[in-house]
């Protein structure tokens, strides 16, 4: 298990609009995101993370008229504020999304969650699945 510390930031803010058409589409191919709130938690992390495995990928969907678009998964454990309970969600990476290519930046989707995602937040994420680290130069 690897452990990221981060802080929540504020996104873009089209994640509660774009995800509440995403979700019935996400859904039918991904059972397990039924209870997820329709709208995304954004991190900037402590490290850099590029995620070549993920947990599932979706093939090409229409998700809105104009709007056909790729989604992969990823499930992890997120704490936050440091030091509270581990919550179930899973990394977002929508294969438009401007954040898509910042390996310091993550979004998460997760049931409703009442408290620590407030901008500012100190938090982390867990996941449980092999890793490696290298050096990484981003061009």
């Amino acid at each position: 298990m690897i452990t990221i510390d981060g802080e929540v930031v504020d996104g873009i803010g089209r994640a509660h609009t774009a995800i509440a058409f995403q979700l019935p589409h996400l859904i039918g191919r991904f059972p397990v995101l039924a209870g997820c709130h329709p709208g995304s938690i954004n991190l900037r992390l402590a490290e850099a993370l590029r995620i070549n495995n993920a947990d599932f990928l979706t093939p090409p969907i229409q998700w809105y008229p104009q709007s056909i678009e790729q989604f992969a998964f990823l499930e992890v454990a997120f704490e936050s504020p440091l030091g509270d309970a581990l919550r179930r969600a899973w990394i977002y990476m929508p294969a438009n999304s401007p954040h898509f290519y910042d390996v310091y930046h993550v979004e998460l989707i997760a049931p409703f969650l009442s408290g620590g995602t407030a901008t500012g937040t100190r938090c982390r994420i867990h996941i449980d699945k092999p890793y490696t680290t290298r050096n990484l130069i981003v061009i």
